[in-house]
């Protein structure tokens, strides 16, 4: 009875916790549709490929034109960009998780236009989209 009341209690607040993250998420995300489009319309962006080089490299590819900045070292890059705190800044991983930290990381910086792409490369991959290797 004790555990039921319990469960009844936590289950909605974990929800709850859940839904304001995924949100705050989408709020600041871009998917691969909408990257592509931007890409072919030759708009002024900054991409950044926060993965490992093994990563970039490897199965998936990466984006032409990404830079390559592993997130477990943004304290140290992210100076690099001071000056681009109002240019367009996508960020992309693997699967959209290490992209969704590091766009977080940068808004809680100053930088006021920055996005995740939704799905990172797995998804580009998915939709067909042209990598490089």
């Amino acid at each position: 009875m004790k555990l039921s009341r319990l469960t009844s209690i936590i289950l909605p607040l974990l929800f709850l916790s859940i839904g304001c993250t995924q949100s705050q998420q989408s709020a600041n995300s871009i998917t691969p549709e909408q990257l592509k489009q931007k890409i072919d319309s030759h708009e002024n962006m900054i991409l950044i490929d926060v993965r490992t080089q093994q990563e970039y490299a490897g199965e998936l590819g990466h984006i032409d034109g990404t830079v390559l900045l592993p997130v477990q070292d943004i304290a140290s890059w992210i100076s690099n960009y001071q000056n681009d705190k109002d240019k367009e800044i996508i960020m992309i991983c693997r699967s959209g998780n290490r992209s969704g930290r590091a766009t977080q990381y940068f808004l809680e910086h100053g930088f006021t236009d920055v996005y995740n792409m939704e799905g990172g490369m797995i998804a580009w991959n998915k939709a067909g989209y042209p990598i490089e290797k």
